[in-house]
């Protein structure tokens, strides 16, 4: 019973942590959005730092912290992420200015991550970041690039809603797509996997931490406007969430789930493209 509460606590404190700072963002009163992203940031803070001091709670309060983290990133990508699209005068309905805006909110995300699991004492490791089984990890990953790859085209005209896409268009397209998805990938593994699987495997063991993980990664994507039907779309990324946090477990690093993660991004971009020409 201890497990089943500490993983309805996680998932929780998960769910509050995107859903402040990703999902329904746009739907909180300006006035309150400072005071709401702040709080957060800091009650998890708090609540890491006092379970911390307890040596039968240390586990607990590393997850608090790992929650810190992704609430603090997904505030500094908040108020940071879109400025230099602004110096660039980029705009976001165009192929380069959305790969100069993931970019950009990559760096908010990856950057603060490491340097705070640093500070805490922690290293590239703790979240996945170190070389692990990287020869098994690559190979799974570039089958899964290569998969969504060669059907890219079926998915984006079916999931994705792409309009009149070609496969010139494509090409032309290709090194923005191509930023655009690796930056995505590394991010998004890095906070709901990298930050959260070992943490959340210290107290739960490494199926529930996964399947946790999963279910956040999952209804993160809640908002997504470029799916055809965003329940399936959800269908489809949780179990392959289940998968890339399982690939992470096996080999001890990110980079994998990221290839394939990338991959997996391809069609949503080519359906987004299609629609600003």
């Amino acid at each position: 019973m201890k497990k089943v509460g500490l993983f309805v606590l996680f998932l929780i404190c998960g769910l509050i942590t995107i859903f402040v700072g990703i999902s329904f963002s746009d739907s909180i009163p300006n006035g309150i959005e400072w005071p709401l992203r702040i709080g957060l940031c800091a009650a998890f803070l708090a609540a890491a730092l006092g379970f911390g001091r307890v040596k039968r709670f240390a586990e607990l309060g590393q997850v608090f912290y790992a929650f810190f983290v992704a609430s603090l990133c997904l505030l500094v990508s908040w108020e940071f992420s879109g400025k230099p699209l602004k110096w660039l005068s980029l705009s976001v309905n165009t192929p380069e200015g959305q790969a100069a805006a993931k970019v950009s909110m990559s760096v908010c995300w990856i950057v603060p991550i490491i340097l705070l699991v640093k500070l805490a004492g922690g290293n590239l490791d703790s979240i996945s970041l170190g070389k692990g089984n990287l020869k098994r990890g690559l190979a799974i990953g570039l089958i899964g690039f290569g998969f969504f790859l060669v059907t890219c085209f079926f998915a984006a005209n079916h999931l994705f809603k792409a309009h009149d896409l070609t496969a010139a268009k494509a090409l032309a397209w290709s090194p923005w797509i191509l930023i655009f998805v690796l930056c995505n990938a590394a991010s998004e593994e890095l906070l709901f996997r990298g930050l959260f699987l070992k943490n959340f495997a210290a107290t739960l063991g490494p199926h529930p931490a996964n399947f946790c993980a999963a279910i956040i990664f999952a209804l993160a994507h809640l908002q997504v406007s470029y799916s055809t039907d965003v329940f399936l779309f959800m269908i489809i990324v949780f179990p392959l969430g289940l998968w890339w946090g399982y690939l992470m477990q096996k080999t001890n690093s990110i980079w994998g789930s990221v290839l394939f993660h990338a991959g997996a991004d391809i069609p949503v971009m080519l359906g987004i493209f299609s629609r600003f020409s």
